[in-house]
């Protein structure tokens, strides 16, 4: 299919262990790739990736939907514009149940696979708070296993977690605030993504009942007497479905495409959320603050 000459657009969305070796069928074909996060298994095959489609100046996206939610780019805006003043401190969190995994998919329970709650939810997680408020500049984290026993969704055979449940990190972001990510995948009554964001003249509250970004997001912007300044933007579309934010990006993607534009996020923003991954990584074994690269 990609050496169909029809082609006009390149999408991954399989098994992370794959999207290395189709990522460059594509862009040796020369034809715009959008491929869904995790990028690559590690931050070496992004960084392979990335460098590729650099070299063929080859259009590229990431699929990191959350930032293509209406709620969270007013955010954005509204901090930018001083809704809250100064960003002192935030906090934000995301707990889950155990993700059901059926016999025939049993790679997801393998960390060696980019899956589990440190690849895929604090990553996504992550992205949304730094288009939010901005870049990390260095994190100390807390990551582990806490529940290692479970059983496939379809034949109830037992297997054992290799792969992150807990996510916990303290970040410093190049504004100066500081802020902490709560992930778990270990609730027995999941309460979704919530997120609190603290300023010198007012505060964000925003939550979502499930992953921010497949699930629709509200949230209120109060000065600090109190007042109102911002209540539940519109983030549903008459028909909401969990590729709702899938679409917005995808659509992005194609009119920056048609317009010349260099989209983001592209290959080289997913590298740097893999380093991001490898900081937290770095930072649990050590017991230590890391720099995030880039």
């Amino acid at each position: 299919m990609i050496a169909d000459g029809q082609i006009d657009l390149v999408t991954i969305a399989v098994r992370p262990a794959n999207h290395h070796t189709l990522a460059h069928a594509a862009i040796d074909a020369h034809l715009p790739v959008y491929c869904e996060w995790p990028l690559a298994l590690d931050s070496r095959q992004a960084t392979e990736m990335a460098d590729a489609a650099r070299v063929q100046g080859v259009p590229t996206a990431v699929g990191l939907q959350g930032r293509f939610s209406p709620t969270f780019r007013r955010l954005r805006s509204s901090i930018e514009s001083g809704a809250i003043g100064q960003p002192l401190s935030f906090s934000t969190s995301l707990v889950q149940a155990a993700f059901r995994v059926d016999s025939d998919r049993s790679w997801l329970t393998d960390a060696s696979e980019a899956s589990g709650a440190l690849f895929v939810a604090t990553a996504h997680l992550i992205d949304v708070m730094e288009l939010i408020l901005g870049r990390v500049e260095s994190v100390v984290a807390l990551t582990r296993t806490a529940i290692e026993d479970g059983a496939f969704g379809d034949d109830q055979s037992a297997f054992m977690w290799a792969t992150e449940d807990t996510v916990q990190v303290l970040l410093e972001l190049r504004n100066g605030a500081t802020g902490t990510i709560n992930v778990t995948n270990t609730a027995t009554r999941p309460s979704g993504f919530e997120l609190q964001v603290l300023g010198d003249q007012g505060q964000i509250d925003a939550r979502s009942p499930e992953y921010l970004q497949f699930s629709p997001v509200t949230a209120q912007i109060t000065d600090r007497s109190g007042g109102v300044v911002m209540d539940k933007p519109q983030d549903v579309p008459a028909e909401w479905s969990p590729a709702t934010n899938v679409e917005r990006a995808l659509t992005a993607f194609g009119r920056s495409l048609i317009e010349g534009d260099r989209f983001t996020p592209d290959f080289d923003h997913g590298l740097r959320l893999h380093r991001m991954i490898d900081a937290i990584r770095a930072s649990s074994a050590d017991s230590k603050w890391v720099s995030v690269p880039g």
